[in-house]
């Protein structure tokens, strides 16, 4: 046996020469070049012939993990060099070397730069070293090289290659992607689970290489075959192979095609098969599964950017300063130094250069040295630390686990974690998204007839099956089956699979005709009508396409069909119609590779399938040509009404047509998915003609897969139809009140579905994203005018509902530039935006409740959800778009218009949308936004700044489960997978992965508030200390000569970074909260994303200026009461350096103390060793000197000098009495007469009855609530800590968590919702026992006790 294979690429010319070799291989051989590119063929041989050469190919071995031993110092190196802070520090640690310039010595500031890049390094090493253990788990599992006797030797899958032919047992995973060439089950069959590759737990068959007349029957005989394979070069695609494999037997040729249902996937499991024989064809790297590995596409976090942008600021900052105080040195030494004869200043020597120009600029590098601390070296290495921190709590929150399950949330991508916090719009997938994916078979329509679907009935909770079910279902549908077998055609009509042409195409306008007319002769003694006939053949012909067209398998069942079993397959449309069947008593027995068996009441049948032509999206159907027992061909096909009505017969009955038209609007609105199912029987010599032309259409290689849907176009026309099918996909648990909260948050919630329009809008109701039907703005148009038409008419609607609607961008109106749903106020403009880039405080700040609360009248749906009215969303109506419409605005002038329309409605519903228009509606609603953030800019830089804000305050998020929301994923700031049961394709290209969609919300509020809270006040701070110092030095220069003289010396300066501050911030960043419990974030969601805390204000206000503030006050208090006193003196340089230094320490230890909001025992326990640590410092660092005889005047003996001084210790009391008490009474002022939110919140959880009366109306507001109504009072109160459920959602004021111990009473009058309970007291006299019961009937949406993981 022997195997080569060729790949071409450009630019290898070792590879330029294999692949020229392979086009010569298929040439010499007579194979057809698989994809019309010989050159870039792979071609295997199982026993090749003489002229075959044989090469080698990679090896199966995965790797991966970034780094090895040789490896990880050079790449790790280069990739923290590449950016720009660390290259900066890189420059810096080697001028330090230049004795000449430095004004430090040089293995201070080295160290600091060691100490960060190996903390780096550790964090690396910990990820990379968790990757290099499960690549050697995986590279030394163990699987079965087959020898030509049947024989087998265990290899590990690192030794697989190419070419060889593998035994893979079942229950055993698939080692590389492999060729079928044998099945061990009798119909030659095997079965597979996709799970580690697309998250699918359904079976799917697989069958072996289709050799006609010469199929292997054993092992031995697929080692015997003479065949070679080629096919496509490596690529990612998981559902199509392109390949041609020739086998030969004797002196006849055979071509077979190859296809994706011969392909056995690596990372695929063989299931309920006994053992496969497959043929290795891709390897390691090289297989489908690794193809697909690719990381997310990179983004980068809005902090970043904004830490990029002030780096630059403060980098020219220090080149202002390194220039003034560089003219400040030549003029002093020009006017004052050279007229001091001691100093020698006249005289030319080594850094004293009689050049003015030299001297400038050698004193810019030593000025730039000694203010090289503006920019803190620690904070890009506990960036990282932080949001891997807080990654890792987003993957062990326990609250956001699927309970019964081992679905966690996954942060995939913490480069962006602070991005969670700033979301403005949400865009979500519908299917396996809001709903579980979970479908039932809810009613059906036969001929125009809806049957099922009535009152409170659930086929699944019925306990019969068979006619019990039946009758139960439809008693109609149950008649007509009896009187069919009765009066003696089940059988035949079983036999013949269905209906006779002529019956067909009959309806019920035909049931006054006599049955004899229409070959209906009755048979036996019971008188029947022609209605019950025809509706009896009929109701076969209905479930006969149902049980025969899918792609399902049966799972469990007996070799005589009988017993408990399950469906499997990969739609669950499919499982559930015939699971349906199956209860009804029509019922899908099994299948083989060529035969599908069926049992209707008791009467069975198998089918010969002749050809499946599969479903893909772009086809929107799915088709069968089936034999039945007697030899009538069919053709059995179902799919959307969009795409099978117009390939119905010509002619077909108009009265049908509208009937059905009506059922599909009847299904639709009660949100229930729907699909037509149609039929035709097919005459040999049609069938034969056809089959013909699509036997060299399945054969072809070269487009192979266009061939075969042109040649279904021509077959799946003038079909008969037959009914439709409806299904309910039920709502995810928690979804209404998830997306309330979301919404009562600010954030703009957009379903985007390929369902139809009824049932887009029925699903919207019960999700909340629609307060009443009728108010709904429908965009829906038949052309690119009619489109812009229509859009104008509603800009126009809008205003003159609202006194003004958003005009697109570039009008001659400014359009509003606030998030909440006020945006068609004509007070608000785009000057909403605040210059920190937070919001207008009639959206975010002050949200009234008019706006955003309810309206006193709540009622529920039918799914029990809100309906919240339309006063929540504040009186603004919901736009819904089709797809269509969509892709006649989509690239034109009209686009910007139906944004700036959808951002004036309340939520948006996008339906029929395709994959492409999903992540188009992302860069619509992305660029208007970008659009308005420019208005009234003047200027380029202007509007550059404009949009900076906007990208950093407004962020893009889309959700979805499936592989057709992988690019509505990837197009916006933040993609969010769904662990659901479309596979692991939209998870894999996400940023985070949650299981269901309640988990958003804890996601947003908790998680993202949280990285936002703790990131904005780490980088604030991290500034703030370093300019302190830098500062501090700066302000020595002005008594120092402008020499560039440093007050402290290398190590110490450069342990303030990397030791005494670094690790109260790293624990702050981690720990820090502003609420005792998490969970406090959902009950008030209106704070969620109300401001910036980290814009370029607050930045330069609390980062930098208070930094210069507390830096002055430092060094002048202590330079000023520095005074001489014998040999007890302290007023010396180093000395007076040192009281700074520890002076400046405790300042920013206590700043760091009062930026805390809740002191755990590890942070104050790291605050105050961190800061008692300078003491022991300042006698260990001249002892270490000593022991290594390197004495430095800069320390030796200072620290004894200075604790024996009492001036020492008045310094450090009387500056940070300034600096602290200031600082103190700023913040306990304002705390007092000008709380926040988050301030009122936090005193609320802290006191017994929840502060003062005063609060409760700021707190309703945050949570949502009705506003006061006269004669109504309010009181927060404690909870019991008996009870642990927590109540989730907007309305949830008296919610019990025994952790929050905090109640707030609604002021609104009593009602009961799906939530809980709002009640009302006429007095401030509390009934705590009443609360308490109607607390604990409130149902926990988590469904588990709500606990913090921190």
């Amino acid at each position: 046996m022997g195997v080569f294979c060729f790949i071409k690429r450009p630019g290898d010319r070792k590879k330029d020469r294999r692949t020229t070799d392979a086009a010569v291989e298929l040439q010499r051989l007579g194979i057809e070049a698989p994809t019309g590119d010989a050159a870039a063929s792979r071609v295997v041989h199982i026993n090749p012939p003489p002229e075959a050469t044989a090469r080698t190919f990679g090896t199966n071995s995965v790797r991966t993990a970034k780094y090895n031993v040789v490896t990880f110092l050079p790449r790790y190196l280069f990739e923290q060099f590449s950016q720009v802070a660390y290259f900066y520090f890189l420059i810096q640690a080697c001028l330090v070397w230049w004795g000449t310039v430095s004004p430090f010595k040089p293995f201070g500031p080295v160290l600091a730069l060691v100490f960060v890049l190996v903390v780096g390094a550790l964090k690396a090493l910990a990820e990379d070293r968790r990757r290099h253990i499960e690549d050697n788990h995986l590279n030394n599992s163990i699987t079965h090289v087959l020898h030509p006797d049947g024989g087998t030797t265990d290899v590990k899958w690192k030794d697989v290659k190419v070419g060889q032919v593998l035994k893979v047992m079942s229950d055993e995973d698939f080692p590389a992607d492999l060729l079928c060439l044998h099945c061990d089950l009798p119909d030659n069959v095997c079965y597979i689970k996709t799970t580690n590759l697309d998250g699918e737990t359904n079976l799917k068959v697989r069958r072996p290489l289709n050799v006609k007349g010469e199929a292997p029957q054993s092992p031995q005989e697929a080692m015997a075959m003479h065949a070679t394979l080629a096919c496509e070069p490596p690529n990612s695609n998981l559902h199509y192979f392109i390949g041609r494999t020739v086998v030969q037997a004797g002196d006849r040729r055979e071509t077979v095609a190859v296809t994706m249902n011969e392909i056995l996937l690596r990372g695929c499991t063989l299931k309920n098969s006994g053992f496969v024989v497959g043929l290795v064809v891709y390897t390691g790297p090289e297989s489908r599964i690794q193809m697909n590995a690719a990381a997310p596409p990179s983004k980068q976090g809005s902090y970043t950017r904004f830490l990029n942008m002030q780096v630059i600021i403060v980098i020219v900052l220090q080149i202002l300063l390194c220039a003034a105080c560089s003219a400040g040195a030549l003029a002093w030494r020009e006017n004052i130094g050279k007229k001091r004869y001691y100093l020698a200043l006249d005289n030319t020597a080594q850094g004293n250069y009689s050049s003015n120009v030299a001297f400038y600029f050698v004193y810019m590098i030593t000025y730039w040295l000694l203010f090289s601390y503006l920019v803190p070296i620690s904070l890009f290495v506990t960036i990282e630390i932080v949001k891997f921190v807080q990654g890792n709590f987003i993957n062990n929150d326990p609250d956001m686990r699927v309970e019964g399950t081992d679905d966690w949330a996954k942060a995939r991508n913490s480069n962006i974690i602070e991005d969670l916090g700033r979301v403005a719009y949400v865009f979500s997938d519908k299917t396996g998204t809001l709903t579980s994916n979970e479908m039932r078979m809810r009613a059906v329509a036969i001929k125009g007839v809806p049957y099922g679907g009535t009152g409170d009935f659930r086929l699944e909770d019925f306990e019969g099956k068979g006619d019990a079910a039946l009758k139960a279902f439809a008693p109609r549908l149950h008649s007509a089956a009896g009187i069919l077998r009765r009066a003696g055609f089940w059988d035949e009509a079983m036999n013949r699979g269905g209906s006779s042409p002529n019956l067909l195409k009959l309806t019920r306008t035909e049931s006054n005709t006599p049955p004899e007319t229409l070959g209906l002769a009755r048979r036996g003694n019971e008188q029947v009508s022609t209605r019950e006939l025809l509706l009896g053949h009929h109701v076969m012909d209905f479930w006969t396409a149902i049980c025969v067209c899918h792609n399902l398998i049966v799972e469990g069942h007996d070799s005589t069909g009988e017993g408990d079993f399950r469906y499997q397959g990969p739609s669950p449309d499919e499982v559930a119609l015939v699971e349906g069947a199956r209860q009804l008593g029509f019922e899908f027995i099994g299948r083989t590779r060529s035969q599908i068996t069926i049992s209707f009441q008791g009467h069975r049948v198998t089918h010969d399938v002749l050809v499946e032509l599969e479903f893909s999206s772009d086809r929107a159907r799915m088709s069968v040509v089936a034999r039945s027992p007697d030899g009538t061909i069919r053709l059995l096909c179902k799919g959307s009404d969009a795409v099978m009505l117009p390939r119905l017969r010509a002619g077909t009955d108009e009265k049908l047509l509208a009937d059905t038209q009506e059922n599909l609007h009847a299904f639709s609105v009660k949100g229930l998915r729907t699909l037509v199912i149609a039929t035709k029987v097919l005459e040999a010599g049609e069938w034969e003609a056809w089959h013909l032309k699509y036997e060299q259409a399945a054969s072809s290689l070269d487009d192979r897969e266009a061939r075969i849907a042109a040649a279904a176009e021509q077959l799946e026309v003038q079909m008969e139809l037959l009914g439709v099918t409806a299904i309910e996909d039920k709502l995810q648990e928690g979804v209404p009140e998830a997306i309330e909260t979301l919404i009562e948050g600010g954030m703009r919630v957009w379903m985007i579905t390929g369902d139809k329009q009824e049932t887009a809008i029925n699903i919207g109701i019960s999700a909340g994203l629609v307060s009443d039907a009728s108010r709904c703005l429908i965009c829906n148009a038949e052309g690119v005018d009619a489109a812009s038409k229509k859009l104008n008419e509603l800009h126009d609607q809008l205003r003159h509902q609202h006194g003004g609607a958003p005009p697109a961008p570039g009008g001659s109106t400014p359009p509003p530039g606030g998030r909440g749903y006020q945006q068609l106020s004509a007070a608000e403009s785009a000057a909403g935006k605040t210059a920190s880039g937070g919001m207008s405080d009639g959206v975010s700040g002050s949200v009234s409740g008019s706006v955003l609360g309810f309206n006193g009248t709540n009622g529920t749906n039918g799914n029990g959800a809100l309906a919240k009215g339309a006063a929540r969303h504040g009186g603004r109506p919901e736009l819904v778009i089709d797809g269509a419409t969509l892709g006649f605005i989509l690239g034109t002038p009209a686009e910007q218009q139906l944004a700036a329309v959808a951002a004036g409605c309340a939520s948006v519903i996008v339906c029929r949308a395709s994959p492409s228009q999903k992540a188009a509606v992302v860069r619509m609603m992305t660029q208007y936004e970008d659009r308005v953030a420019e208005v009234g800019a003047r200027t380029a830089w202007g509007r550059w700044l404009r949009r900076y804000r906007r990208r950093m305050a407004f962020k893009m998020l889309s959700i979805g489960d499936g592989a057709n929301d992988v690019a509505m994923i990837q197009t916006a700031d933040i993609g969010v997978g769904i662990m659901g049961k479309e596979g692991r394709q939209a998870v894999n290209n996400s940023d985070y992965a949650i299981g269901q969609f309640r988990f958003l919300v804890r996601l947003l509020m908790v998680h993202g508030t949280l990285s936002v809270y703790r990131l904005a006040r780490l980088i604030r701070y991290s500034f703030y200390k370093n300019i302190a110092l830098a500062f501090l030095l700066f302000y020595f220069q002005i008594f120092a000569g402008w020499s560039g003289q440093s007050l402290l010396d290398g190590i110490t300066t450069s342990f303030y970074n990397a030791f005494f501050t670094a690790f109260p911030i790293g624990f702050f960043a981690v720990l820090d909260r502003p609420f005792r419990h998490l969970h406090t974030y959902v009950r008030f969601p209106k704070m969620y994303n109300v401001n910036n805390p980290l814009s370029v204000r607050t930045f330069w206000k609390t980062g930098v200026l208070m930094g210069i503030a507390h830096s002055a006050a430092v060094f002048f208090i202590i330079y000023y009461s520095s005074v001489a006193s014998d040999r007890d003196s302290t007023n010396d340089l180093y000395s007076v350096g040192k009281v700074m230094f520890v002076a400046l320490i405790g300042i920013v230890s206590a700043e760091l103390g009062m930026l805390a909001r809740f002191w755990t025992w590890e942070f104050s326990l790291c605050a105050l060793v961190s800061y008692c640590l300078i003491y022991a410092y300042l006698f260990a660092l001249p002892a270490l000197q000593e022991a290594f005889d390197s004495k430095d005047p800069a320390t030796y003996g200072v620290a004894q000098q200075l604790f024996g001084s009492p001036l020492f210790w008045l310094q450090l009391i009387a500056v940070t009495a300034v600096c602290v008490g200031t600082r103190y009474l700023d913040r306990a002022m304002r705390q007092a007469f000008y709380p926040n939110d988050q301030q009122i919140v936090a005193e609320a959880e802290k006191l017994p009855h929840g502060g003062a009366p005063h609060t409760a109306t700021r707190l309703q507001r945050l949570s949502s609530a009705q506003p006061p109504k006269r004669g109504g009072t309010s009181a927060i109160e404690p909870l019991p800590t008996s009870d642990s459920r927590m109540q989730f959602g907007p309305a949830a004021l008296t919610t019990k968590c025994d952790e929050s111990g905090l109640r707030v009473t609604a002021i609104v009058p009593e009602m009961l919702t799906s939530v809980g309970r709002i009640h009302f007291k006429p007095s401030s006299a509390v009934d705590h026992n009443e609360q308490h019961q109607r607390a604990s009937a409130a149902p926990s949406l988590y469904g588990a006790r709500a606990r913090s993981f921190y």
